[in-house]
């Protein structure tokens, strides 16, 4: 059962600050050394430790994270959540705590960890996942897409596959049969896993296939024929056997529908009343369509599925609304007008770092060197803040009649002063990102 050096290394000093002698932490000390991990002794241990909890700070909190850090990135540890592996983790701290004496040996100690990795460890099985792949018919058997067989099933296809079995009611094989379905294989720690991995490997055959339907059919075929798309059930079973793990049934994204009622309506109205006038107003023809590009773009994600599509759109709307063609580079000029447009406004400074980072993380999708690099977090990161920096434009543009042009925009939010207190937030902060940022704050200052 091997793990990487670095893992087996995080264990062993791990083990070995557990068995140091070291005086009960105070408030004081908790404070200076950046916090704590509380928790109970397992109930075995504690007659032996004569206390309920142990706490961890300063270096040995240090050390638990790195080993706990560690673990969870260990490829045959991968069918536990992050929680069973701070339990596992807990239980072999506290032990080699309790019985520190007997552990000063290091072969004890090698032994506990060989214990714990042994106990832990699951080697990885071969899964096949199947799921409904919605507005697509085949008349024929299958089609083999990048590793991926998409297939019409029988209603025999499907109870042999593992609905035949009492386990499953005959609503679940009545979702798959006379339906076209894509069926991949993956290795992993658990079928959760192996459907994880999955989901992804359908959806770009699915992609793959319509790229060959248009590149095969040229101009005699419609977009609309194509959307087909998986469907939200998914079943996943052990390879080479009918033992059907789990079938899931997965919310697709799609309307669901909103019912605007009285309280939703004049809080619509009440954020619309200071955009209207602009865009639909006696406003200069440049800032209204800055604005409505914004608009556009913010809208635009929120009706887009990937995650990467989502925080693409409100990378462009942050474009739109705080950038020039001139700007050479698009990303720091995001992040430094992010500072600037609220201070312009006497609000003081955002931090601009995740925003940076995240562009970033955009020119990785849209430059084809990444994929499924952005997560809902970040998705929810810039929609919030796309959403602020609009009403903080329209504050701003509404307050001051001289900004007609976005450049004139720039300028305004662009002031020397604000400059200079902006490069000396970036100065503290000390990261790459804080240097990029800072430095073209440097060039945008008055020679």
């Amino acid at each position: 059962m091997p793990i990487s050096s670095q893992t087996k290394d995080a264990l062993n000093q791990l083990a070995l600050s557990m068995i140091q002698e070291t005086e009960e932490p105070s408030l004081a000390d908790i404070s200076l050394t950046g916090g704590f991990r509380q928790g109970a002794f397992p109930e075995r241990l504690r007659d032996a430790a004569g206390e309920e909890t142990l706490i961890l700070t300063g270096d040995d909190l240090r050390l638990y994270s790195q080993a706990c850090a560690a673990l969870s990135q260990e490829k045959e540890m991968e069918h536990l959540s992050i929680k069973d592996v701070d339990d596992e983790l807990w239980d072999f701290a506290c032990k080699l705590f309790v019985h520190r004496e007997k552990y000063e040996d290091d072969r004890a100690r090698a032994r506990a960890v060989r214990e714990l990795v042994s106990r832990l460890h699951k080697p990885w099985q071969d899964y096949e996942i199947m799921a409904v792949v919605d507005n697509l018919k085949l008349t024929v058997h299958e089609l083999d897409v990048i590793g991926v067989k998409i297939r019409y099933l029988s209603r025999q296809s499907v109870l042999a596959w593992g609905f035949g079995s009492s386990r499953w009611p005959e609503e679940y094989a009545n979702e798959f049969i006379r339906r076209a379905v894509a069926i991949a294989e993956e290795t992993a720690g658990s079928p959760q896993r192996a459907a994880e991995r999955a989901i992804c490997k359908i959806d770009d055959a699915l992609h793959a296939l319509r790229t060959a339907l248009v590149g095969s059919m040229k101009a005699s075929i419609l977009d609309e024929q194509i959307l087909f798309k998986r469907g939200r059930l998914l079943a996943v079973k052990q390879a080479n056997t009918n033992e059907i793990k789990f079938v899931q049934g997965r919310r697709l994204f799609g309307p669901l529908g909103f019912d605007i009622r009285r309280n939703t309506a004049e809080l619509a109205r009440k954020y619309l009343a200071s955009i209207n006038p602009i865009i639909a107003g006696s406003f200069p023809p440049a800032i209204q369509n800055q604005l409505r590009r914004a608009l556009h773009w913010i809208g635009t994600s929120i009706t887009r599925e990937s995650y990467d599509d989502k925080v693409v759109d409100l990378c462009t709307a942050l474009e739109a609304l705080l950038t020039v063609k001139a700007d050479p580079r698009k990303g720091e000029a995001i992040a430094l007008r992010i500072m600037l447009l609220p201070s312009a406004l006497g609000e003081g400074f955002f931090s601009p770092i995740e925003a940076y980072e995240l562009y970033e993380l955009r020119s990785r999708v849209i430059h084809g060197s990444d994929l499924r690099a952005c997560g809902r977090r970040d998705y929810w990161h810039l929609l919030s803040l796309a959403v602020v920096m609009v009403g903080l434009f329209v504050d701003l543009v509404s307050q001051d009649k001289s900004i007609t042009t976005p450049a004139k925009l720039i300028s305004a939010i662009e002031a020397p002063d604000l400059l200079s207190q902006a490069i000396s937030w970036l100065e503290r902060i000390k990261s790459r990102s804080s240097r990029d940022i800072a430095n073209f704050a440097r060039a945008r200052l008055p020679q």
